[in-house]
């Protein structure tokens, strides 16, 4: 039997002999509609198993960090990394995306975890806005 009680400043759920106690937030949750734009004027499609496997194990030198992505044609994301030598590398990757040539950094631990969320044979990852590549 599943029971729930609420407080003034807390949630309980019990299970058995589990037991669940949770803190609830004084406070007001972000907006995110107005950070994160419904229809996002940039769309990158890749196929979500091989744009994985390229984030994650991406060629040699076998210690590398991903950098970022640059897109600077149509249908193609090229993947740039380091590792602390100083050694570079860039892998391409065939994509759908038909927009403006940008430039991409980020902490792939944090795409990684949203690809592995994905169920489904595409990803998309929406960009909201885009920085020319000099």
């Amino acid at each position: 039997m599943l029971e729930v009680g609420i407080g003034s400043n807390h949630v309980r759920v019990q299970i058995g002999d589990i037991r669940f106690t949770s803190k609830l937030i004084d406070g007001r949750f972000p907006e995110y509609g107005r950070v994160i734009p419904n229809q996002p004027p940039l769309l990158v499609t890749a196929v979500r198993d091989d744009f994985a496997s390229r984030c994650s194990a991406p060629p040699s030198p076998p210690t590398r960090n991903i950098e970022g992505f640059v897109l600077r044609k149509p249908n193609a994301l090229t993947i740039q990394s380091h590792n602390p030598e100083q050694e570079e590398a860039e892998e391409e990757v065939e994509v759908g995306y038909e927009g403006p040539e940008l430039e991409i950094g980020f902490n792939v631990n944090y795409l990684m975890d949203a690809l592995a969320a994905i169920e489904g044979r595409t990803s998309r990852l929406a960009l909201p806005t885009a920085t020319a590549v000099a």
